[in-house]
């Protein structure tokens, strides 16, 4: 991860997200010096659309445009991530993140409608939480990696840990997962698959989640029939064309 500077400016910006109407700003970033800058559209016009549509055009047209983003909780709040080619960019976080190395999806079940989805970079990892249901196919499709897809419980982050620290296996991620869900006599024995029908828990990780009751509100609209991921068992992907 690294973080972002906020710029009045930035000179040579190599993506770019036009503003919707529902965010107040459009933004352009530049990877190479880790910084973007963001414009807000005038609101005390009785145009909204005309003040939106001048703010875009004054974008530069030669960036690609970044329009394909989860929502989740990294710190305190939720706020959007934008995925495009090898990266992950906030710009409420003010942080990019590199393409993980693999990613790992906790507390999913066909009757959840979050999830969180542990993202492991070498021997370290970042948990992104509360990430609505409806944003999975976009991060399948984005991810050109397998996606392992775990239970409705939390992981055993201290058996990760230890795990992490102690490997040697040039398989880190498919042993990690074939550790915690194929071996019942494992040193990983405290953790125990619970009913999916049990949606609250306790969770001892760092990053802890709130509860699902408080984010029900937001989800509201969402229909679980609409999704096709079943059980949720690990997906093979093939590599994306971008």
């Amino acid at each position: 991860m690294a973080k972002l500077s906020l710029k009045s400016q930035v000179g040579d910006p190599e993506y770019v997200v036009e503003c919707s109407g529902v965010s107040e700003f459009a933004y352009k970033l530049s990877k190479t010096n880790n910084s973007f800058s963001k414009t807000a559209w005038a609101t005390t016009s009785d145009d909204d659309a005309k003040e939106i549509e001048k703010v875009n055009l004054n974008l530069p047209k030669s960036c690609p445009r970044m329009e394909t983003f989860f929502s989740a909780k990294l710190t305190k709040k939720l706020a959007e991530f934008y995925i495009e080619d090898d990266f992950i960019v906030s710009f409420d976080e003010q942080s990019i993140f590199s393409i993980p190395d693999a990613i790992f999806l906790q507390r999913i079940s066909p009757y959840t409608k979050t999830f969180d989805m542990v993202c492991f970079y070498k021997k370290t990892y970042r948990i992104f939480s509360v990430v609505d249901r409806k944003d999975l196919q976009d991060i399948r499709d984005w991810y050109p990696k397998e996606i392992f897809s775990c239970t409705a419980d939390p992981l055993p982050f201290k058996f990760i840990d230890d795990f992490l620290k102690t490997t040697t296996s040039k398989q880190i991620y498919t042993d990690l997962f074939n550790m915690l869900f194929e071996s019942q006599d494992s040193s990983c024995s405290e953790y125990e698959v619970e009913s999916e029908e049990e949606e609250d828990y306790e969770s001892d990780d760092p990053y802890k989640s709130e509860t699902e009751d408080e984010y029900k509100e937001d989800f509201s609209d969402y229909d679980d029939s609409e999704d096709s991921d079943g059980e949720y068992k690990p997906v093979k992907k093939k590599h994306k064309t971008i």
